[in-house]
């Protein structure tokens, strides 16, 4: 029986750090698909809390957009509650990729 402080989290949204990979911009309104762990679900970004500038380290609040190789403090909404570790505790639970759903393209991780 594993120790209830090594359990994984389940729950139906999280925040967390990602980079954008598309050439294409954000879209608020896109439809993305997350992949995390085994479990694939629909999922939706609910808000760009901010953006990192690499040259100088600061955050950039609410920013409207992201742009190729820009990293994001993003909240996730998803479809059902998925299990899931912080990304420092454990890289192979903590770790997920945004896919575009209608491509099917990776756009973050």
């Amino acid at each position: 029986m594993l120790h209830q402080a090594s359990r994984p989290r389940v729950a139906d949204r999280f925040e967390a750090r990602l980079c954008w990979f598309a050439d294409e911009s954000f879209d608020p309104r896109g439809r993305y698909l997350v992949r995390l762990g085994p479990r694939t679900v629909s999922a939706r970004v609910g808000e760009l809390i901010y953006r990192l500038d690499v040259v100088s380290q600061e955050h950039i609040d609410a920013p409207q957009k992201l742009n190729r190789n820009d990293i994001a403090r993003v909240r996730v909404m998803l479809q059902s509650p998925v299990p899931y570790d912080d990304y420092a505790e454990n890289r192979a639970t903590g770790a997920f990729i945004l896919i575009d759903a209608q491509t099917n393209d990776t756009v973050a991780a």
